[in-house]
């Protein structure tokens, strides 16, 4: 009997330090984005991923879109917690690389997030795609 006990306590004990699986996150999935900087609405699909205990995010047009203006990136240390999230997204273009950091939540369907950068402050919103 001593056994079974010591067993089931092992298995409890090994579900309670298991991190909450990654399905359970509000912030994985896609997002249609909008941010105005310099004046100018740029539109775009933000997908934020995991593999494993990796989060990865892109941000690509939006379906359909050929309009906006989405620029090449890489994006680096991402971060969830729960509905929170962060991130670096480093773009490269005609003037040089701009470092925008990126730190909201989810709350729902709808996004929300600070952007800050060398440009300025910004504000991005967003909408879970179905």
């Amino acid at each position: 009997m001593k056994k079974i006990e010591a067993l089931v306590f092992a298995v409890g004990a090994s579900l309670m330090a298991t991190p909450a699986a990654a399905q359970d996150s509000p912030v994985l999935g896609g997002w249609d984005t909008e941010i105005v900087i310099q004046g100018n609405t740029n539109l775009a699909r933000l997908n934020i991923a995991q593999d494993g205990d990796v989060y990865t995010a892109e941000i690509v047009r939006r379906d359909g879109d050929t309009t906006s203006n989405v620029p090449d990136s890489t994006i680096t240390d991402v971060v969830i917690d729960g509905p929170n999230f962060s991130f670096k997204r480093n773009v490269t273009g005609g003037q040089g690389a701009t470092l925008f950091t990126y730190e909201g939540s989810v709350d729902g369907d709808s996004l929300t997030a600070d952007v800050t950068s060398q440009m300025g402050n910004f504000s991005l919103t967003g909408t879970r795609v179905e």
